[in-house]
């Protein structure tokens, strides 16, 4: 009975590891105990050993020992590895950026006193000429597009040459300059 038994077993346990994983239980029952000076165990006994065992517990004969548990099995088939793609998308507009100060007052250049020959002793095809060129020099830190771009500078009032030969007359002189970055 115990090789019949012992290759049922085998069966079953073949059965499980070639099946996908299902809820497990248990129901197990262990009696033990002495009668006559003989000791005894059963495990998992028959209707009519269980029977028997059971009287003797009632005549406080022995000791017995249950085990049941039950789960319910997954809600779907366990996947040991997931890969997920995500695909990542967006755009970055064209953007031109140039820092030329905090306010318009940055942007208005002033030469002060454009200096003249204004000396008594100077002659007279160099009197009231510019002393030199009027210069300006503006630098920034941030300038450029981040994509392909033009730029462009345009001057109503070109570079102040210094005059020669020609005497500058009093007054203010104005002029602009504008330059322009565009992304294509």
């Amino acid at each position: 009975m115990k090789k019949i038994l012992s290759g049922t077993v085998a069966a079953i346990a073949l059965i499980a590891v070639a099946t996908p994983a299902a809820a497990q239980h248990t129901n197990q029952r262990h009696y033990a105990g002495t009668v006559l000076g003989i000791p005894y165990t059963a495990t998992n006994p028959n209707g009519l050993e269980t029977l028997g065992l059971e009287f003797g517990l009632g005549l406080g004969v022995g000791t017995r020992y249950r085990a049941q548990a039950d789960a319910p099995n997954d809600s779907e088939n366990a996947t040991p590895t997931v890969n997920v793609v995500f695909s990542l998308s967006g755009t970055v507009n064209r953007d031109c950026s140039f820092y030329a100060g905090n306010d318009s007052s940055a942007r208005n250049i002033d030469f002060g006193v454009i200096g003249v020959r204004t000396g008594n002793n100077e002659n007279v095809n160099s009197a009231f000429e510019m002393v030199g060129q009027a210069e300006a020099n503006i630098d920034t830190l941030t300038a450029g597009c981040n994509t392909n771009n033009v730029v462009e500078i345009n001057k109503n009032d070109i570079v102040a040459p210094a005059v020669t030969n020609k005497g500058l007359v009093a007054g203010s002189y104005t002029g602009t300059t504008t330059l322009t970055l565009r992304a294509l």
